[in-house]
């Protein structure tokens, strides 16, 4: 009887151990099959008229121990594996939701610590929306512009102390006609790395739906450079206009190879100042507005004598003041007079 009991008690541990690699659920039920083939084998003995003395006792409690050490080994590593392979699975999920994450944040502009202002620049109207950017100040200053196309593609000409009020804006083109302090921003070019940067360069390239083309001039009244310019007027050809940004010009007016590159102007920015330390002149403006006939102008620095001074000339009756624009190519053709706006 003895060796019956020894031989039950091995196949079952033998069984179990053998199992452990499967669900815990599984290995108990399949064990407790084998549990009751030997309490059945116990009581045919016992009616057998063989009584257990008490040794046989001690062997099959002895068995039960044996059984149970070994179930509770079963569970912990069965219990160890599913914990094992449940981190696996969240880990995955996780990298997986990562990755999600990450597609999904690639199209939205980087510097996420940055305030972003979404609404400034907001175009939904089909029209080209020019805006000044800049801090205001009670006297003239220079200013910056944002020109957004219809598709909302954002021009930023003369980044100067930018109106960060309401956080920083998208821009996709930003423009230089000099590398005066007072001409460029080194805040916005960070806060918008992918933008497309033009520094004093003559040069024409497309981005989106807009094209630039910097062409050569003078900051002053010596010879233009072509391959090193002192100073470049921006052309940005947007929504079938043609905007003009005269940036620093100090020539006292413009050559016939820049007036074909220009071609016909819609909107010209340009300075109503005249300040000889930097060769602005209020004569240089006018003769350029002169030169190219716009439909519209825009100043782009100011002071009331250099402007009452241009006005004049050009018999323009008032220098209206707005605190944007939204230009069509169509509404333009049909004016009548240029008018001037003051952007405020």
């Amino acid at each position: 009887m003895e060796s019956a009991v020894f031989r039950q008690t091995f196949f079952i541990v033998l069984f179990i151990t053998s199992i452990s690699d499967f669900q815990l659920f599984t290995s108990i039920s399949l064990c407790s099959n084998i549990f009751f083939e030997t309490t059945i084998s116990i009581k045919l003995t016992k009616i057998g008229g063989k009584n257990m003395n008490k040794q046989g006792k001690l062997l099959r409690i002895w068995m039960w121990v044996v059984i149970i050490v070994v179930l509770q080994a079963c569970s912990k590593e069965n219990t160890a594996q599913i914990t094992k392979q449940e981190s696996k699975e969240v880990t995955v999920t996780q990298a997986k939701k990562n990755t999600d994450e990450s597609s999904k944040t690639d199209s939205k502009p980087k510097n996420d610590g940055l305030k972003w202002d979404t609404e400034k620049l907001k175009n939904t109207t089909g029209k080209t929306l020019i805006k000044s950017v800049t801090i205001p100040k009670p006297r003239g200053n220079h200013m910056s512009f944002a020109i957004v196309s219809a598709k909302g593609t954002v021009i930023l000409a003369e980044p100067d102390l930018l109106n960060y009020e309401n956080g920083v804006f998208h821009v996709d083109v930003i423009t230089s006609s000099v590398t005066y302090h007072d001409h460029t921003d080194p805040g916005i070019q960070k806060a918008n790395p992918e933008a497309r940067l033009s520094m004093k360069t003559a040069e024409s390239f497309s981005i989106k739906d807009v094209k630039v083309t910097g062409i050569a001039a003078s900051a002053n009244t010596e010879p233009i450079n072509v391959d090193s310019p002192t100073e470049v007027i921006y052309l940005y050809e947007i929504d079938n206009l043609r905007i003009a940004y005269l940036g620093a010009l100090g020539q006292l007016e413009l050559t016939k190879e820049q007036l074909e590159q220009l071609g016909e102007v819609d909107v010209l920015i340009a300075g109503f100042k005249d300040v000889a330390e930097y060769n602005l002149k209020k004569d240089t403006t006018l003769k350029v507005i002169q030169q190219l006939h716009p439909s519209i102008i825009l100043p782009s620095e100011y002071n009331t004598d250099a402007s009452k001074y241009i006005l004049d000339a050009l018999s323009i009756k008032e220098l209206k003041k707005e605190n944007s624009l939204l230009l069509d190519k169509q509404e333009l053709e049909n004016m009548k007079e240029t008018e001037c706006f003051y952007l405020q």
